[in-house]
């Protein structure tokens, strides 16, 4: 391969990696009380759709926010959460344990839909 080739392929890994293990203190902007936040990435365990609103579950306690889970979801394309129902999504790296029908973050378990299930079982065994 020439030179530049393979400082392209560099670059696209990098680029792949960044995505797929963000940085500890890689943030997403959210808007809870008419002011905006950064949240961690790291800090959120899972986040919980509630028609309109997000309830999202992070180490340091919930935040309501006015956004649809597609809109959430989308953010966090290959940043390593996972949608494994309508109402959920979780930070794969925050699971304890699974089945084939349920996952555990902490003491808290949520459902895995039948619609989500392969998707959400290879997400959580590539993790």
């Amino acid at each position: 391969m020439r030179r530049s080739t393979l400082e392209a392929e560099k670059e696209r890994i990098l680029s792949v990696l960044a995505d797929r293990f963000p940085a500890p203190d890689a943030s997403i902007p959210i808007w809870v009380d008419r002011e905006q936040i950064p949240v961690r990435l790291a800090s959120i365990h899972y986040v919980e759709s509630q028609r309109d609103y997000l309830l999202i579950h992070t180490e340091d306690g919930r935040l309501l926010t006015k956004m649809t889970m597609a809109a959430f979801e989308g953010q966090l394309v290959d940043r390593g959460f996972a949608r494994i129902h309508r109402s959920y999504l979780i930070r794969t790296a925050a699971v304890t344990a699974f089945t084939a029908s349920k996952v555990r973050i902490g003491p808290t378990e949520l459902p895995i839909g039948r619609s989500y299930r392969d998707a959400a079982h290879e997400a959580l065994q590539a993790a």
